[in-house]
């Protein structure tokens, strides 16, 4: 049996600049949210391209002073109940790390019904979404099952998630 290894290494190509990414990824965006027909179009665009996953820069669905340092995509979360978000990123501040729960949407659901007014059954349904994770994460043998499988140093984990709806 040989140790040797049977790959090796290529160098691909360079990397863009952002003056070059920003434009090409803007367009392609821009399309499928035109276009976008289920939420698996736009899972499979934020995996490519996290840069325009909400939080990515601290913005509005993370508390602003803290910093994302790692998106998960569709993080399993098992415990008393199994769900699966969409998105997932861990940020912290200089004591903490906090789980920010991000759910994406296909961009022609409605949130209102013809009166303007009334919510439609769509947007309830995720926002109850929502509710279920933040109840999920108040249970103690979720939260417990959270940190084992996310966080080596149970003590930097905050308790309680911040949640995110994204609708573009």
């Amino acid at each position: 049996m040989s140790l040797e290894p049977s790959y090796e290494f290529a160098n691909g190509p360079p990397a863009m600049t952002w003056g070059e990414y920003k434009p090409m990824a803007l367009d392609e965006y821009r399309r499928l949210l035109a276009s976008a027909s289920s939420e698996k179009q736009l899972q499979v665009f934020f995996q490519r391209n996290p840069s325009f996953v909400p939080g990515a820069n601290g913005d509005g669905c993370c508390i602003p002073e803290n910093h994302p340092f790692a998106l998960i995509t569709q993080p399993p979360l098992n415990g008393v109940t199994g769900r699966v978000p969409d998105f997932m990123w861990l940020t912290n501040d200089s004591h903490c790390v906090y789980p920010v729960l991000i759910e994406i949407e296909r961009p022609g659901k409605r949130i209102f019904k013809q009166n303007g007014t009334e919510l439609r059954y769509e947007f309830t349904q995720a926002r109850n979404q929502l509710t279920q994770w933040r109840t999920w994460f108040s249970n103690p043998t979720n939260w417990n099952v959270f940190v084992e499988r996310f966080g080596k140093h149970r003590h930097l984990f905050f308790q309680m998630a911040s949640l995110a709806f994204v609708r573009s």
